[in-house]
C-alpha cells in the first residue's frame, strides 16, 4: 500500500539458481502515474550467491485510489551467452492522501482567530482612548 503522492521502497533479493552466472538488468513497467527507480539497476550473480537491489516506487499526488499492477522484469545474459528473463507482477494499492481541505479549514480558523483578536485589541484601544479623553474633559 502507498498513499497518493508518496513513495514506497521494496527490497528485491536475487539468488543464482541452476548454476546461473551473469548480469541481470532490472526494470519495471506500469501505467502512468508511477516512477520506479532501482538501486543498483544491474546485478551480477555467480553460482549459488545472492544479491539485492531496492526499488523505490513513487506515485503522483493526483493518482486515483485503487489497485494497480507493476511488472518487474529481470533480463540477463549468462556467462555462456544464454538469455534469461524473469517477470514478477506486483499489485500495489494506492490510498487517498491527506485531504488538503482539512488543512485549509485549520488555516482559515487560525486566520479568523487572529483577525478576531486583532479586532478585539483595536476595540480595546479605542475604548481606552475614549475613556482617557472623557477623563481629561471632566
Amino acid at each position: 500500500m502507498v498513499q497518493a503522492g508518496e513513495s514506497r521502497t521494496f527490497t528485491l533479493a536475487m539468488t543464482s539458481v541452476d548454476y546461473f552466472k551473469g548480469q541481470l538488468v532490472l526494470f519495471a513497467s506500469s501505467r502512468l502515474g508511477f516512477e520506479e527507480v532501482f538501486s543498483p539497476p544491474t546485478i551480477a550473480l555467480d553460482f549459488g550467491n545472492s544479491s539485492t537491489s531496492t526499488m523505490t516506487l513513487t506515485t503522483d499526488a493526483s493518482s486515483e485510489p485503487g489497485n494497480r499492477t507493476v511488472t518487474l522484469t529481470a533480463i540477463g545474459t549468462t556467462s555462456i551467452g544464454a538469455s534469461v528473463t524473469h517477470i514478477i507482477v506486483l499489485t500495489l494499492t494506492i490510498t487517498r492522501g491527506p485531504s488538503s481541505n482539512t488543512i485549509l479549514v485549520f488555516m482559515s480558523l487560525t486566520y479568523l482567530g487572529a483577525g478576531a483578536v486583532g479586532a478585539l485589541s483595536l476595540a480595546t484601544i479605542l475604548f481606552a482612548v475614549r475613556k482617557v479623553r472623557s477623563l481629561k474633559q471632566a
